[in-house]
């Protein structure tokens, strides 16, 4: 198999990929996704429940994540294109890999990443 059908190949699992970790999403609109992007914003602007501190969350990382949904709320507002969102990546480096939050997280990335609104 040569580089450019090793290529194509990576990039197919990594689209199917992308399918598979879609959590429990339905199609939604930019206005949805905007939605639920404040939604995760209010959420974020208040202090978690004890559950997602168990999962690795800390209070510097939860306005962090605030700020970095709130940039993306005013980008998809205003129309700019949205960029591949590494979330599960970041997260991850941080310790944080389970709960609710991150299901909800991923599921506005996904979606975002995946150009579907």
């Amino acid at each position: 198999m040569g580089l450019l059908e090793l290529s194509k190949l990576l990039l197919r699992i990594n689209q199917n990929l992308c399918s598979i970790l879609r959590i429990g999403t339905t199609d939604m609109s930019r206005t949805e996704i905007i939605d639920a992007i404040k939604i995760l914003c209010e959420k974020l602007n208040n202090e978690l429940p004890a559950e997602e501190y168990v999962n690795g969350w800390t209070d510097a990382m939860r306005m962090n994540m605030l700020r970095y949904f709130q940039k993306i709320e005013h980008d998809l507002v205003s129309g700019a294109e949205i960029r591949y969102i590494p979330l599960g990546r970041t997260l991850d480096s941080v310790g944080i890999s389970e709960g609710k939050l991150l299901e909800e997280a991923f599921r506005i990335t996904n979606k975002i990443n995946a150009h579907e609104y």
